[in-house]
């Protein structure tokens, strides 16, 4: 199930997330930034969780963004991460891309991961790739 993360969730979507960033190659985060920017996604109502008996199964976290040489708003992730099944990733896509339609803006998610996976999931459901961003 997709809902709105909520307060109680910043722990172990950090959790989550530091475990996901010790996997690709950038320097760690640091806990307490990464908390911050977890609760004001949550607070904001701009953080999405895959929720199933046992835990968080995966967790989008949006901003609102503009492009620099257009001015043109968009929503992005924060961060992604998924350590469920690919349908309940499709199921967070489909929720933040809800999110970025209620708000009359597109969405683009970045990739940051080695799984080819991930990049083909965006792809089925209507991602186009911008380098390591996939625009909806």
């Amino acid at each position: 199930m997709i809902r709105a993360a909520r307060p109680l969730d910043v722990e172990p979507i950090l959790a989550a997330a530091l475990a996901a960033f010790a996997q690709i190659p950038v320097s760690p985060p640091r806990p307490d930034l990464a908390r911050a920017i977890i609760a004001d996604c949550v607070a904001r109502s701009l953080a999405l969780v895959a929720d199933r008996e046992g835990g968080i199964a995966g967790s989008v976290g949006l901003r609102l963004a503009v492009e620099e040489w257009s001015g043109a708003r968009f929503l992005t992730d924060r961060w992604t991460f998924n350590r469920g099944s690919p349908h309940e990733l499709r199921q967070l896509v489909r929720a933040a891309r809800s999110v970025a339609a209620h708000m009359g803006i597109p969405l683009r998610l970045g990739l940051y991961g080695a799984d080819p996976r991930a990049a083909r999931l965006y792809s089925m459901i209507g991602g186009k790739p911008i380098g390591g961003l996939f625009a909806f």
